[in-house]
This record gives C-alpha cells, sequence and structure tokens, in this order.
C-alpha cells in the first residue's frame, strides 16, 4: 500500500495560515461592525433631521455627512446646501478629521479585540455563555455594568473639567457648543483612551462578575446608541419619564457646568 506524500513547505504554510485566519477572524469581523455601525448611525441621523430638515433643527456647519474621514472628504467634499448655515462660532476644528478619525479605530480596535478574546476563550476576557435559567440573571448582569460605566465615567468626566487637564484635553471636545452627529468623536485622544477603558472594562475587569453575552451586546449598543444620540442635536430622542433625553447632554456643551452624567442623568441628580 503507498504511503501518502508528506505536506509540502506550502501545504503547512495554508494550514498555518487557515488557523490564524479562525483564530483572528472575529476580531477583525467586529472591527469592522463596530466602524461601520457607528458611520451608518451617525450619517443616517444627519441624513433625516439636518439634510431632510424633519425636525426643525437646523446644522450649524457646511459639512457632508462623510466629511469627518480625512478620505471620504476627499472623495465628498461639503456641499453649501440651501437650508444648511455655518455654525455660529465658526467652522470645523483643524484637527477635528484627524482625532475623529484616530478616535474611531480606537474604539473599533477594542471592539475586535474584545471578540477575539471571548472566541479565543482567553483568561482575562469576562463575558460568557453559560446556560441561565432565570432571565433576570441577564439583566442583573446588564445593570451591573450600566451602573459601574455610569459611576465610573461621571468621575472621569468630572476629573476632565479640572483646571490644566480641561485645557489640555477636554476643552478641544467642547469646540463645539452645538454638536451635530459625527461631533462625539471629537475628543481628545488620550481622553478617549481614557473613556474606552472604562466603556469596556465590563469585559475584563476581575472586580465585576463576569457577563453573558446578551447582557455585554445590550450594553454596549445602547452605550453606542446614547453616544452618538447624546452629540446629535435632535431632541425628539428621548425616553419618557426623564429616563433619558439627548437635551442633557447637549446642554452641557453650552455652559458646560452641568450635566456630566452619561448617559442617564442619575449621577446628576
Amino acid at each position: 500500500m503507498a504511503m501518502a506524500p508528506p505536506p509540502s513547505d506550502s501545504d503547512s504554510h495554508w494550514v498555518s495560515a487557515c488557523a490564524w485566519m479562525h483564530v483572528l477572524y472575529p476580531g477583525v469581523l467586529f472591527f469592522f461592525l463596530q466602524l461601520s455601525g457607528y458611520v451608518l448611525i451617525s450619517s443616517w441621523l444627519q441624513y433625516r433631521y439636518y439634510f431632510q430638515d424633519l425636525s426643525g433643527v437646523r446644522v450649524h456647519h457646511k459639512r457632508s455627512f462623510v466629511s469627518w474621514w480625512p478620505l471620504l472628504s476627499l472623495l465628498f467634499p461639503s456641499r453649501d446646501l440651501p437650508h444648511i448655515s455655518l455654525r455660529p462660532h465658526g467652522s470645523k476644528h483643524p484637527r477635528h478629521n484627524l482625532y475623529a478619525t484616530i478616535n474611531s479605530f480606537t474604539s473599533s480596535a477594542f471592539a475586535g479585540t474584545i471578540a477575539y478574546a471571548f472566541h479565543a476563550n482567553l483568561t482575562w476576557c469576562r463575558i460568557t455563555t453559560t446556560a441561565r435559567d432565570d432571565y433576570t440573571d441577564y439583566f442583573k448582569a446588564f445593570a451591573t455594568a450600566v451602573a459601574w460605566q455610569s459611576v465610573i465615567e461621571y468621575y472621569w468626566h468630572r476629573l476632565m473639567h479640572w483646571g490644566w487637564i480641561y485645557k489640555a484635553f477636554h476643552k478641544l471636545h467642547h469646540t463645539y457648543q452645538h454638536p451635530v452627529p459625527f461631533d462625539d468623536l471629537f475628543i481628545h485622544p488620550v481622553e478617549a483612551m481614557g473613556y474606552y477603558l472604562i466603556l469596556y472594562s465590563p469585559a475584563f475587569l476581575p472586580i465585576l462578575p463576569k457577563i453573558p453575552l446578551a447582557s455585554f451586546v445590550t450594553y454596549m449598543a445602547v452605550m453606542g446608541l446614547c453616544g452618538v444620540f447624546d452629540h446629535s442635536g435632535v431632541a425628539s430622542l428621548r425616553i419618557p419619564g426623564g429616563i433619558y433625553e439627548t437635551t442633557d447632554h447637549a446642554n452641557h456643551h453650552s455652559p458646560f457646568v452641568v450635566n456630566y452624567a452619561f448617559p442617564f442623568p442619575l449621577m446628576d441628580i
């Protein structure tokens, strides 16, 4: 009986490449899902509430809905649409494109890294798929993550408003007193890194209980949407009863000494 020939070096390299692709693809997939999801949601908000002018809220600058991204700004330059006027205090900050692009990639890299760690069963990842009999467990885990983020982010935000820290970092974010879609990512990258560590911490921080996958995905969806909505300039995006209103954070950008909480106002009460 003839023996099968040993695998060639090219075959071994191909098998090795496939193995790496199998391990890495969740991280790459969620990197692009995070990035494309942000762009699509922000673009939809700007198109619906500004370009179509359905809500009566007007944009304060002459920017196309993709112009925050340097490459796309060249492909799709801003157009002077008749119902769009300049910002009251000038145009887009010269570092807007750079910082928004860096921060979008940083946030997406966090998402991709967490997805990779979960798929590879890395020990530091706190996300679990353990079956639960009671759906209240999912809600408790979600509520714990939201509460943790809300408290830590509140004090982080207050720190960003302190003396030289505000001047060195957070003052940039307050350049726009009336933020509109895509302004949320105009943050100093150092400040953004701190916030992303807080945002994603339920997935890796040992002092927190493990969190079911469904709870973590729901938590990230809520935080992501609220972050975009808070800087949309659209007042109609709200949860009745004072639970959540975009005007809370919009008001923070005007006098900037009120409403530090995100996304819910509990810490400001």
